[in-house]
């Protein structure tokens, strides 16, 4: 029966990881309706990327933000709902896997400073809220829950 348990543990943050995924790539999709990319930004080139993103608008930016803090959630949220048992390291590490992807993708794509202060708090602790309201409720009186 341990075994089912990781199992299952494995395949809800599969789960979890493509649910904020598809919604990070949704919420900048809908972004990219209203900021689209000059037909001439070559995305390989990063002086032309750095060009780009210092031309956004700030509410292009708090969309991406936006996008973070929704999918670090939902992820959350959906790792410790599927999850069998360890509901909120399941959650958390949703959080932790999307902080690091955000500090990678601030790297590659050029952001200003505040976007950088700002994604410290854009990923764990939105996905600590998730994986809390997905989390069974222990009753303090009765103590901890069996899992």
């Amino acid at each position: 029966m341990k075994l089912n348990k990781i199992l299952r543990n494995a395949l809800a943050l599969f789960a979890a990881a493509f649910v904020g995924c598809g919604l990070i790539f949704a919420v900048q999709s809908l972004n990219m309706i209203f900021f689209p990319f000059p037909d001439d930004v070559d995305l390989q080139n990063r002086e032309e990327m750095v060009a780009y993103v210092e031309s956004l608008p700030i509410a292009a930016l708090c969309v991406v933000l936006a996008s973070y803090v929704i999918g670090s959630f939902c992820s959350a949220w959906t790792a410790a709902k599927l999850g069998k048992s360890h509901q909120m390291i399941l959650g958390l590490s949703m959080g932790v896997f999307y902080q690091l992807a955000g500090i990678w993708n601030f790297v590659a794509i050029p952001t200003p400073l505040w976007m950088w202060i700002a994604g410290f708090f854009v990923f764990i602790p939105p996905a600590y809220l998730g994986a809390r309201l997905a989390s069974p409720s222990v009753d303090s009186s009765q103590g901890p829950e069996v899992q």
